[in-house]
């Protein structure tokens, strides 16, 4: 292996004791260099699966990562390799049996090591993309690593694989559980404070005497779940006003309401239609004013265009682009929409304001597999949805291209992001544990809660109008306070 590689720090890394420079610099180099990853899930692998055996065995704390590293490596070398040694969920007898020839070994081997002198790390030179060059050498102490921000990867481009936990350490989900990477984290945590507001979503009823998209209503603790009055309706956006909350949505024209963008109290009294064309889509409020933003396929050519309105129908605007799925900004001017230029390439997320013409939308990511974007309330970061390894996670990226990061890792389908209005949580669809249900997740510590699972509904009607042909996908969450 090449020895401008960083192997020789992920025993480190992994117990957090690499300065914050150290561990994204090998957070950078994970993201380019596979044998590094691999040996990163060897060592992430060994951490979990031996980590208490060594505790129990050695003592804790845990031996230094040095001689952590060396144990792990004369380990590998005795055992064959410890990726083949039998999977620890097997029947308790196995587990316990290995558990001993690992004890036993590991002793043995910290014996015939213990007595080597352990050097401070520092991080030596890393191989970098461009193929042969290095970067400068970062000489440093060992010092605890600090709790890491929520610009976690500095990185543009793909994020590293699906590991069992992200590499900076911080908390993720896996099989709809909270845990937190390494095995002897100084401090864990604290608990977030419980989200507060109100969440909407959309479902499809199937029972006979109903067969109708409807819209729920759920407070962000899982509490006070009620249904939206009015029938055939989807595509919720709330806004939060001082008389009270307002709800934008999209009617099919069955059984109540007109089919065209709406808007309404919670109690459905006196909707006011927005729009008038049954094709318009996606609405979402100004922070700002009583206006919205939507998406359209009016048009003979059926194409997504985006246009603005105010809440009581009047001075529709033609935004002069083509785009869906738009969210505004905090400052209620520029938005977040799903599209491409021109000329069909590069599609992805794009940025503009109400008065930029098509040609003048900046780029912000090129990927044509993202989709639902959500502008943070707060802030610059924007939520969406991507498939980058065959299935549907949660992303984060800053507004101007910075900073993406993959929030979720679950073999589930994740989407349909929507920011809690503190800018704290998101509220997203998931089919975890193989029913669909809404889930929280709070974007710092990685704390997941299922807030609602659906009985006797379903996020998809079946082909055939009013609505014709649905995906999920279609759909959108929101949350405010």
């Amino acid at each position: 292996m090449h020895p401008e590689h960083v192997t020789h720090l992920l025993d480190a890394y992994l117990d957090k004791q690499l300065p914050v420079q150290d561990s994204r610099a090998v957070e950078a180099h994970l993201l380019l260099c596979p044998d590094c990853r691999r040996e990163f899930q060897k060592a992430q692998r060994l951490t979990e699966e031996i980590g208490p055996t060594l505790k129990a065995v050695l003592g804790y704390p845990a031996p230094p990562d040095s001689l952590r590293r060396q144990l792990r490596q004369q380990i590998e070398q005795q055992s064959g390799t410890f990726l083949r040694w039998p999977v620890w969920s097997r029947p308790v007898a196995n587990a316990a049996g290995i558990g001993i020839a690992i004890a036993v070994l590991s002793a043995a081997v910290l014996l015939a090591v213990r007595s080597q002198t352990s050097t401070p790390l520092t991080l030596s030179t890393l191989e970098t993309a461009s193929g042969g060059d290095v970067s400068t050498a970062v000489e440093s102490t060992v010092l605890p690593t600090p709790a890491p921000t929520r610009k976690a990867l500095s990185s543009l481009g793909d994020t590293l694989p699906p590991l069992d936990t992200l590499p900076d350490g911080t908390a993720t989900v896996t099989g709809g559980k909270y845990d937190t990477a390494g095995d002897s984290a100084p401090t864990p945590k604290p608990a977030p404070p419980a989200p507060q507001g109100l969440i909407a979503f959309a479902v499809y009823n199937p029972a006979p005497d109903r067969q109708v998209y409807e819209i729920h209503l759920l407070n962000a603790n899982g509490t006070n779940h009620r249904r939206f009055p009015l029938d055939g309706v989807s595509e919720p956006a709330l806004k939060f006003t001082p008389e009270g909350h307002q709800l934008a949505f999209r009617a099919w024209g069955q059984p109540t309401a007109p089919r065209a963008l709406q808007t309404s109290n919670l109690s459905g009294e006196l909707p006011r239609m927005v729009g008038g064309f049954w094709e318009d889509a996606h609405p979402d409020w100004s922070p700002t004013e009583n206006r919205l933003i939507f998406a359209s396929q009016r048009e003979s050519d059926r194409r997504w265009r985006l246009y603005t309105i105010w809440a009581d129908g009047s001075a529709e605007k033609d935004l002069r682009r083509e785009g869906r799925s738009p969210s505004f900004a905090p400052d209620g001017y520029h938005f977040v929409f799903v599209g491409c230029d021109r000329t069909g390439s590069p599609c992805g997320l794009w940025q503009s304001n109400l008065d930029y013409s098509e040609t003048e939308a900046t780029l912000i990511l090129d990927d044509p597999q993202a989709a639902a974007p959500d502008w943070s309330p707060v802030d610059s970061r924007i939520a969406f949805m991507s498939v980058q390894d065959g299935n549907w996670d949660l992303y984060l990226v800053e507004a101007d291209g910075s900073h993406l990061r993959r929030l979720t890792y679950d073999q589930a389908v994740d989407g349909l992001p929507a920011w809690s209005p503190d800018g704290e949580w998101l509220a997203f669809l998931s089919n975890r544990g193989n029913t669909w249900g809404i889930w929280s997740l709070h974007v710092d510590s990685g704390a997941l809660k299922q807030l609602y699972r659906f009985a006797g509904v379903s996020p998809v009607p079946p082909p055939g109008d009013p609505y014709g042909e649905r995906s999920w996908q279609d759909e959108q969450l929101s949350w405010s306070r």
